[in-house]
C-alpha cells in the first residue's frame, strides 16, 4: 500500500513539475509581463547544471534535484513559448493544423464548395 501512495505523489510532484511552468510561461505571455527570447532560455538552462558541476567536486543530492527542477522549468518554458510563437503565427511550424481543423469541421457542417454546389443543382 506504502508503494502504490509513493507512486501516486511521484505522479502528482511530476504533473505539478509540468504544469507549473506552462501556467507560468502562459500568464507572462498573455499579460506582456516579461518578453524572454526562448533561445537564451535555451542557451542558459544547461549551464545551470555545467557550471555546478564544474565549480564544485560534490554536489548535495537535494541541491542537485533543485537545480535539475529549474532546468526542466526552463526547458518546459523553451517548447510552450515555441508552441505560443506557433500558435500566434509568429514563427512557422512545420505542419500548420488549423488549416486541417478548418477543412475537417465544414466538412462535417456541409459547409464545403463542393457539397453546396451540388444542392443547389438538384
Amino acid at each position: 500500500m506504502m508503494a502504490i501512495l509513493i507512486w501516486a505523489l511521484y505522479i502528482v510532484v511530476g504533473i505539478i513539475c509540468v504544469m507549473v511552468p506552462v501556467k507560468l510561461t502562459n500568464y507572462l505571455y498573455k499579460n506582456n509581463k516579461i518578453k524572454v527570447n526562448r533561445w537564451v532560455i535555451a542557451g542558459v538552462s544547461p549551464l545551470i547544471l555545467i557550471v555546478p558541476r564544474m565549480l564544485f567536486k560534490e554536489i548535495s543530492p537535494i541541491i542537485w534535484n533543485i537545480l535539475l527542477l529549474i532546468f526542466l522549468f526552463f526547458v518546459i518554458m523553451f517548447f510552450e513559448i515555441t508552441r505560443i510563437m506557433i500558435e500566434s503565427k509568429k514563427l512557422k511550424g512545420l505542419v500548420d493544423y488549423s488549416t486541417f481543423i478548418k477543412k475537417d469541421d465544414k466538412k462535417s457542417k456541409g459547409l464545403t464548395k463542393g457539397v453546396s454546389k451540388s444542392k443547389k443543382k438538384r
